[in-house]
């Protein structure tokens, strides 16, 4: 439910105004929003309860269901800021905002401001900060389809990775065996996971993406991976106000489905502050809840590395001929997957999360590399391969 009129913040007013007037742009009420979501529990639920099913044994597949309903009438009683804001999907953005900001108390880092989180069909990777007229607040708003994308990738990576899953510590052995690089998706399930994910992302923006499925073995470590994806994306944001950027950044007016928003524009140097801020907020939450700074990184960089492939992608599309996409030249994401790996290296444990990364890449190229060939097949039945 929405928060109460008479407690709502000047941000809360300002973001549902602004949803109320970019979902009427599409013929969407409040109502129509919220129905959605019920449809989608409805396509998606019976097929988790059924893979769980078949996973458990009867009575841990009882106390599963009972922590599903459980789970689901505790994110439709919670206050949400606005009517559009959906139970299951606020809940992602409540936990994010709760982790994030003890993260950053337990690092000491001042969040002079608490900003409003939420979501609008931007069609953007990354979350916008809009200023909030006549107030010092700030909203924090992201495309919904970027935590089903980050949910997605992150089981196509814990899917593809040949280990046995033990800890998420600890899963791949220190001295990997001689080839274990052929081992990489043995099943193909992780590759068709990626390409589906890459093309409709490509195609539409986050809202495209489709939901992905892992096993019970590789759950823990796709986990990891989606909440270090997930804090990554929100926590820059937080850099920004620990810096303090919005105080004196320009804005710039922003379009979303025809309806007009300003939202702040930021300096290079202070995209790679708030990467930085991100990556410190991210590795703090993972160790607090008993994860590895590994993965966290790994998590971090491979999800700048999947927007520099959706960038490549669409200048890819755009061509009237197939080019390998490493050939079109470099992208800001690239640059700043390079910077912020830069910026870490002065710090020991971080220079063996990015060794660590590097020892992973095969698994990530080798999702590219499938992801390629398609390609070249789908603009080849297109006409546009030469």
């Amino acid at each position: 439910m929405a928060a109460p009129l008479a407690h709502r913040s000047s941000g809360e007013v300002f973001l549902e105004a602004l949803q109320r007037r970019v979902y009427a742009s599409v013929g969407q009420t409040a109502e129509d929003h919220q129905r959605r979501e019920w449809l989608g529990r409805l396509a998606v639920l019976p097929v988790r309860l059924q893979q769980k099913a078949a996973e458990l044994a009867p009575d841990e597949f009882t106390r599963y269901c009972q922590a599903v309903a459980a789970a689901l009438a505790r994110d439709e009683a919670a206050p949400r800021p606005t009517a559009f804001e959906r139970p299951h999907q606020y809940a992602i953005l409540r936990e994010l905002k709760d982790r994030i900001e003890q993260a950053a108390e337990r690092l000491a880092l001042p969040v002079p401001v608490s900003p409003v989180l939420g979501t609008l069909p931007t069609r953007l990777l990354e979350p916008l900060m809009l200023p909030v007229p006549a107030s010092d607040e700030v909203v924090i708003v992201v495309d919904g389809g970027l935590l089903t994308y980050a949910h997605t990738l992150a089981g196509a990576l814990a899917l593809a990775v040949p280990f046995e899953l033990v800890e998420p510590e600890a899963f791949v052995p220190a001295r990997p065996q001689a080839g274990w690089e052929q081992r990489i998706d043995p099943t193909g399930e992780a590759s068709r996971q990626f390409i589906d994910l890459v093309l409709a992302v490509a195609a539409s923006g986050p809202a495209g993406a489709p939901a992905g499925h892992v096993d019970a073995t590789t759950e823990p470590l796709a986990a990891a991976l989606c909440d270090a994806m997930e804090t990554f994306l929100i926590g820059r944001e937080y850099g920004r106000l620990v810096h303090g950027d919005q105080l004196a950044a320009p804005v710039e007016r922003r379009w979303v489905h025809g309806q007009p928003c300003d939202a702040f524009r930021w300096t290079q140097s202070q995209e790679l502050e708030a990467d930085v801020v991100g990556l410190a907020l991210v590795v703090s939450a993972a160790i607090d809840r008993g994860e590895s700074a590994r993965l966290a990184w790994w998590g971090v960089d491979t999800l700048l590395a999947s927007f520099d492939l959706l960038e490549r992608v669409v200048r890819c599309f755009s061509r009237a001929q197939f080019v390998p996409l490493s050939a079109l030249g470099p992208t800001v994401f690239e640059a700043r997957r390079q910077a912020l790996a830069q910026a870490m290296l002065h710090w020991d444990p971080a220079r063996r999360a990015i060794a660590f990364s590097d020892a992973l890449a095969p698994v990530v190229g080798t999702l590219i590399d499938r992801f390629e060939i398609v390609l070249q097949d789908l603009l080849a039945g297109h006409g546009l391969v030469q």
